[in-house]
């Protein structure tokens, strides 16, 4: 039975205040997750707004002058650009052939000896060639319909955009997500015209870029497997938890709208100041590790692709330490919308994760903003005094004897204007003019953008030719670019062991558990292709 208990939140101080939740096992979870976001907060949430601030471009007011007296707001975009040739450098990396993962070599030969096994191996040469074509064929065809999948339903897309956040955030996640989606099917009659529609339920495997700003982990964590848990927190419009209700695919009880105070809500955008007119509802999505007891006294709906999962896989859960792998959904961090066990067969979590940088024993890595970020902002400095000195020396300026001007006037410089003084012009007014911006600031700017360049290993913020001389010779830059490629082969390690290649495995895993028809249960190994050579060339 539900018993009401009133948790003390521990968040950020802007949300200070003390949430009532519903459930037990609520409770356990939002005071873990509360703990863990409070962390992060206290130690990457200032750098990251400014990091997305300078990567947009917008000034926010005192908390980004550089001076207290200055009056310039630009920012230059060396570090934009440094962001955008990386990520999409990885990009070309990756996705330079349509065919940009495939099969070990390995698997195929076990999968062809399997088959050999099956048909006596007393065969013919003429036929063991023609079934090592079958072998290869339809392993072909397995891998294409694995790419079609992740070109249909968008996993090509949310990796570009995972690669984003981790060239500016320094990590990049994902979530993979498992639904049973309805497809409507029209049904031919005579003459070849449509008379009614069917219904098909399609298994949709999905990739949901995460930002790190939704994202919490256990702070002794270095890695999501090791974690006793970790949580998306999220925003949904509240129509849709009311259809999901209605569907039986959440608990129905009532669910009020998110915190309508506006210092409650995350807020990396300048421009964003809306949140109270939108009928929002957060979702703490919390996969990891559950007290069992708690998780048996809760009353929850049951999950379709968990009982099918039961059904037909042979899942054998770990519950050392009286503790139960779980996924739960909680409504505004006090009502529980629904509580499962992991129904994936490798009782593997539907998070994946890199570092751009790898910061050893750190779970959050360090991202291209980072690097970049002193030199930024020695940029801007440099670009905003000589705006604010160019200012200064463009505008006239008149000194004004007080003792012959009139009293309480207007002396603002203008075309046409004609000021009244009693006495001598000359002694009643006299222009000044102040000395223009250094000469050697244009050159520092310069210089500080390569700074940008050293520091990100970009090649698109590369300084001008006459800063220095070897950037004029082949040689040179032939130098420069081997550096930058050893530089951008780390990143493209960590993207392929600890991403591309989780994530392919998990998807096919999970096609191969609830859509055995198109994905036939075998030991698939896939890699990744990579492709610096051909950016090398």
């Amino acid at each position: 039975m539900a018993v009401a208990q009133l948790v003390e939140s521990r968040e950020s101080p802007s949300r200070q205040h003390e949430t009532i939740v519903d459930d037990e096992l609520t409770g356990w979870i939002v005071y873990k997750v509360n703990n863990w976001e409070d962390a992060r907060n206290t130690q990457h949430q200032t750098r990251w707004k400014e990091y997305y601030r300078l990567w947009r471009g917008q000034h926010s007011g005192p908390e980004d002058k550089i001076r207290k007296h200055e009056r310039s707001k630009i920012i230059a975009p060396a570090l934009q650009q440094a962001i955008e040739a990386g990520v999409s450098e990885m990009e070309e990396t990756i996705f330079h052939r349509r065919r940009w993962f495939d099969l070990q070599d390995d698997v195929r030969e076990r999968i062809f000896e399997m088959e050999l096994r099956r048909q006596t191996q007393q065969l013919p040469p003429q036929e063991i060639q023609a079934l090592a074509r079958t072998v290869d064929t339809r392993l072909d065809a397995l891998t294409e319909q694995l790419l079609e999948d992740f070109e249909t339903k968008n996993i090509n897309k949310a990796i570009s955009e995972i690669l984003l956040n981790a060239g500016l955030y320094g990590t990049g996640i994902g979530k993979i997500t498992v639904e049973q989606v309805p497809r409507r099917v029209p049904i031919t009659g005579s003459f070849g015209m449509t008379s009614d529609i069917a219904i098909a339920e399609d298994i949709e495997v999905s990739l949901v870029a995460v930002d790190p700003n939704e994202f919490v982990i256990d702070t002794a964590a270095r890695e999501i497997k090791d974690a006793e848990g970790c949580a998306h927190i999220y925003t949904v419009p509240r129509h849709e938890i009311v259809q999901k209700q209605e569907r039986g695919i959440w608990n129905k009880v009532p669910v009020g709208l998110y915190d309508t105070d506006e210092d409650a809500h995350p807020k990396l955008d300048i421009h964003e100041s809306d949140f109270y007119e939108t009928e929002h509802v957060e979702i703490l999505e919390y996969h990891g590790l559950v007290p069992k007891d708690l998780f048996e006294n809760t009353n929850t709906v049951t999950d379709p692709l968990a009982e099918f999962a039961e059904e037909n896989s042979n899942i054998e859960y770990d519950e050392a330490g009286d503790m139960v792998e779980a996924i739960v959904w909680i409504a505004n961090r006090s009502t529980l919308l629904k509580a499962v066990k992991n129904p994936f067969m490798q009782q593997d979590r539907s998070f994946v994760s890199f570092q751009w940088d790898t910061v050893p024993n750190r779970f959050w890595g360090r991202g291209i903003a980072e690097k970049g970020y002193n030199p930024q902002k020695a940029l801007d400095a440099e670009l905003r005094a000589r705006i604010d000195a160019l200012a200064l020396a463009t505008y006239p300026v008149a000194l004004v004897n007080g003792m012959m001007a009139p009293r309480n006037g207007d002396f603002n410089i203008r075309p046409g204007r004609n000021i009244v003084v009693s006495g001598p012009v000359n002694e009643a007014m006299a222009p000044f003019k102040f000395p223009g911006p250094d000469a050697q600031s244009y050159r520092q700017a310069a210089e500080f953008e390569r700074m940008v360049t050293v520091a990100t290993g970009s090649m698109d913020t590369a300084a001008p030719l006459g800063v220095n001389p070897r950037n004029e010779t082949a040689g040179g830059m032939s130098m420069m670019m081997g550096a930058l490629l050893k530089r951008a082969k780390r990143t493209l390690r960590n993207i392929e062991y600890e991403f591309l290649s989780p994530l392919i495995h998990k998807v096919a895993w999970r096609y191969m558990q609830f859509d055995t028809e198109r994905y036939p249960v075998e030991d698939y190994k896939f890699r990744v292709h990579g492709a610096l050579g051909a950016q090398a060339r």
